[in-house]
């Protein structure tokens, strides 16, 4: 009951800040905010309260409740239920004769989109009278929650194939998980420290009992407190000094060929640099090498006279770093894996009973999600090409941005390929094999079916994943565990639906989601689709190799790294780095050089000792930052917009 009515308090909290007052996107943090401010506050309280000993949960249940909040709440974010709605009516809304917008709407099946042009009038312009024509949206609602189902279904049985080589064969850290851990236990409990013990075995203080009775953390917390509030005092009084959220070199790059390192923004972000501090240091120095590379591929092309828009394709190159790292994971599990496979088909033989999930489950749970998925695409026109296209490259995605979790713990959202899945087949084959049997309804189709890589799939199954770290760790049962993940998920659907349909049919999408009169950034991304397909049809373009050579370059480039990590066992370059610098390293490679010079230099000062102990003051910072910026900043927000729009904090 209690993780239920915080689920329904984010979603009224991400509701007001981000949809309709747009000044916080508190869901989209990793963790998301709300999730994080409701454990802190939970775990805190028997610390405040002492005598109200009724207010303590234990671990286990406290990371249940923090689980199902972190679930629900980005359903209603703005990569779920605000991505999807307006691609289902941009068409017929924007539809005009200079356009074939009309055409197009008339090709999708009414299962997949509401119908009705007073229901997508409302829907963009408000229709406080009316309310929410439910009957009109049910049929669509039901699919796309069959789709949501279904695709997390696959994705979470793919992923527990992999807990034991990942957890106990590699041991992998989770950071974000074993955080989420060391915050629960504000009583002292003794599930032990989050890493390893230094040399000699020494206990840490604080190091047993949790981050909120140690004082470093709390250090590291008014560190970020400290550095928000400057930046807010100075938006408010810019007499105030304050280091702002970035500072941006393009205004120093102006002459070619120097205008080839753009984009090279210095951005400040403590959440990063402080979880950064648990990762790797060969990650954490391939990161901002291969982010500084790609900018400097781009400025020797335009040395040489090479003018090519969409140089150094770094998001083609990112889509490539992640097929190498697929297929190399898969292979180092092979032999798991074909274990697996013997369990799961050989009769009579035991399987692990301490998986979360039988071998045949979960195989079965894979296979028959992603065939469902196939066959809904197909039979609304796609061919099996797109839409396996789409469905592989969109596990692919998930599989290592789960991996790069559990691995690094870097708190970022967006370091996926998502926007080159469906350009990646436009580009590999042009408009001819996309037209052949389905026709402009297949096509039209296909790019309503792109949006589900820009949906937060990889992000929740991540999550989960994540999860299974916390139950192992706090002795969650498993039917426990099962039934958070699954009310999590269908709760999550359900007040997505309700949060955003009244939202929208209240005020309108048009003035929603940061527009002015015609919809939001999300509403603008459904309509790129539509638009590209619309260049595609009238100039039946081909394939361009260009980018696809590009997917090759990064694809045989991370092999390389990935060669030289297993020949040569100090090579200092890890091939996860260049995966998150091509796919999202202009917001990050700057704090990530900080975190690495600070850890350097602690390692070199102080050895192991001094890195353990400083460990909870980097935790401090990253969590100080969450609590700051955006649960105490967005909670303003939905007192005074207006002040809330004078800072402004995005979590990606």
């Amino acid at each position: 009951m209690l993780a239920l009515g915080l689920s329904f308090l984010g979603v009224l909290w991400v509701r007001q800040v981000s949809l309709i007052a747009h000044t916080c996107q508190v869901s989209e943090g990793t963790p998301s905010v709300p999730a994080l401010a409701g454990l802190v506050v939970l775990a805190a309280l028997p610390l405040l309260l002492p005598r109200c000993r009724w207010l303590a949960l234990r671990p286990g249940e406290l990371l249940c409740v923090y689980l199902m909040v972190y679930l629900v709440v980005p359903l209603s974010g703005a990569n779920a239920m605000r991505q999807l709605m307006p691609a289902v009516t941009a068409l017929s809304y924007f539809a005009t004769p200079e356009n074939r917008y009309g055409e197009f709407a008339s090709h999708l099946p009414s299962w997949l989109v509401p119908r009705g042009s007073e229901v997508i009038r409302a829907f963009f312009e408000g229709s406080e009278e009316a309310g929410v024509p439910w009957a009109a949206w049910a049929g669509p609602l039901a699919v796309w929650a069959l789709i949501f189902i279904g695709l997390n279904v696959s994705l979470f049985s793919l992923l527990t194939l992999f807990r034991r080589p990942w957890s106990e064969h590699e041991r992998l850290q989770f950071p974000l998980a074993e955080l989420a851990v060391q915050l629960s236990l504000s009583r002292g409990t003794p599930v032990g420290l989050p890493f390893p013990p230094p040399a000699g075995g020494e206990k840490e203080e604080g190091g047993v009992g949790g981050l909120l009775g140690h004082k470093l953390f709390w250090l590291g917390v008014g560190v970020a407190a400290l550095y928000n509030l400057t930046n807010i005092a100075h938006a408010f009084n810019p007499s105030v000094p304050a280091l702002g959220q970035g500072l941006s070199l393009n205004l120093f790059l102006t002459e070619r060929p120097w205008t080839g390192l753009r984009p090279l923004y210095l951005a400040f972000r403590p959440e990063i640099v402080g979880l950064g501090y648990l990762v790797n240091l060969d990650v954490l120095l391939s990161v901002w090498v291969c982010y500084l590379l790609l900018r400097w591929e781009n400025f020797f092309a335009q040395l040489l006279g090479y003018q090519v828009a969409g140089m150094p394709f770094e998001w083609p190159q990112g889509n490539g770093a992640y097929l190498a790292l697929a297929f190399f994971l898969l292979y180092t599990a092979r032999r798991h894996l074909k274990d697996l496979f013997r369990q799961a088909f050989t009769r009579g033989r035991a399987t692990t009973s301490t998986e979360v999930l039988s071998p045949r489950a979960a195989l079965c749970g894979f296979v028959g999600g992603s065939l469902l998925l196939m066959g809904l695409w197909v039979k609304a026109g796609v061919t099996v090409l797109a839409s396996g296209w789409v469905i592989v490259l969109l596990t692919v995605s998930a599989f290592v941005y789960t991996r790069i979790r559990a691995q690094t713990g870097l708190p970022i959202s967006y370091c996926l390929p998502r926007r080159d899945i469906p350009v990646s087949l436009i580009d590999l084959v042009g408009a001819s094999p996309l037209l052949t049997g389905g026709g402009v309804r297949g096509a039209t189709v296909f790019s309503l079916m792109t949006v589900l890589p820009r949906l937060i799939f990889p992000q929740m199954v991540a999550t989960q994943f994540e999860g299974l770290r916390m139950a192992e760790r706090t002795g969650i049962p498993r039917r426990h565990f099962l039934a958070t993940i699954a009310l999590g998920v269908l709760l999550g659907v359900a007040l997505g639906y309700w949060s955003h349909l009244t939202a929208y049919y209240h005020y309108g999408c048009n003035i929603l989601d940061g527009g002015v009169t015609e919809g939001g950034w999300r509403t603008r991304q459904a309509l790129i689709q539509y638009e590209r397909l619309q260049n595609l049809l009238n100039t039946q373009a081909g394939p361009k190799w260009l980018p696809t050579a590009f997917r090759g370059v990064g694809l045989a480039f991370t092999t390389l790294l990935i060669l030289l990590r297993t020949r040569f066992l100090q090579f200092p370059l890890s091939p996860l780095g260049f995966a998150i610098a091509a796919t999202f390293g202009y917001h990050i490679w700057f704090p990530i050089f900080v975190v690495w010079m600070l850890k350097t230099f602690i390692l070199h000062l102080g050895g192991p000792r001094l890195y353990r102990r400083l460990e909870p003051a980097f935790m401090g910072l990253a969590v100080g930052h969450f609590l700051v910026a955006g649960a105490i900043w967005a909670l303003v927000g939905t007192v005074s917009e207006e002040a809330a729009r004078r800072y402004l904090v995005w979590f990606a």
